[in-house]
C-alpha cells in the first residue's frame, strides 16, 4: 500500500530532522505574502492515506526523521478526524507531531479545549499559531488567544508565529500585554 511513492534517500552532511506535509492548499486566510500562496478559493487536499504513505516513505527513506510538522493551508479544514488519524499514525512511527494554524477554529475557550483536548490524547506535541497584521485581516487574535491558552493549559507545547514587516501595525508586545495571557 505504501510502495508507490518511494523518496531515494539523499546523503546530507546534516542528516533531516523533521520533514512538513502541506496537506491542504485551502485556507481560511487569503494573505498577500503567504509562503504557499494559499488561499479560501483553492481546494487541493491531501487524502490521508496518501499522508500516511509520505510519511512512512519518509521516515523509511530518512532515520535521522523524529518530527512531522503538519501544515497548509489551513489543517483544521480538513477536519478533527483527519487530525487526530494523522497524529495517531504519526505517533505509531515514532514521530512527534506540530500542527501550524491560523487558529480560526478558536472561536471560544471551550471549543478550543474540546478541539485540542481530542488532538492531545491522539499525541499532538505542538502547536504553532500564525498571526500578524495580514493574518488579523481574517483571524481575530482572540481566537489565537483562544487557542494558545488552552493548549498551554492541556501541556501541549505552543508557539505563536507573528508575521513581521517594516511597517507592521501588530506588535508581539501585544500579546505580552494581553490580560488573558501569561508568560513564565
Amino acid at each position: 500500500m505504501y510502495k508507490e511513492l518511494k523518496i531515494k534517500e539523499i546523503k546530507y552532511e546534516i542528516p533531516p530532522k523533521g520533514v512538513t506535509l502541506i496537506v491542504t492548499n485551502q485556507c481560511t486566510a487569503a494573505c498577500s505574502s503567504c509562503c504557499f500562496q494559499c488561499s479560501p478559493k483553492k481546494d487541493e487536499k491531501m487524502d490521508i492515506e496518501t499522508a500516511k504513505e509520505y510519511i512512512v516513505n519518509t521516515v523509511e527513506s530518512f532515520e535521522s526523521i523524529s518530527l512531522l510538522v503538519i501544515s497548509g493551508g489551513e489543517p483544521f479544514l480538513l477536519g478533527i478526524e483527519f487530525l487526530s488519524s494523522l497524529i495517531e499514525f504519526a505517533k505509531k512511527q515514532n514521530l512527534h507531531t506540530r500542527i501550524v494554524t491560523n487558529g480560526f477554529w478558536a472561536k471560544s475557550l471551550d471549543e478550543s479545549k474540546k478541539v485540542l483536548s481530542v488532538l492531545k490524547n491522539s499525541g499532538l506535541n505542538e502547536l504553532n499559531l500564525s498571526t500578524g497584521d495580514e493574518h488579523q485581516e481574517f483571524v481575530s487574535i482572540d481566537k489565537v488567544v483562544n487557542a494558545s491558552i488552552e493548549s498551554v493549559k492541556l501541556g501541549i507545547t505552543t508557539v505563536i508565529n507573528v508575521e513581521s514587516h517594516t511597517n507592521s501595525q501588530f506588535e508581539p508586545q501585544s500579546l505580552y500585554n494581553n490580560k488573558f495571557i501569561t508568560f513564565h
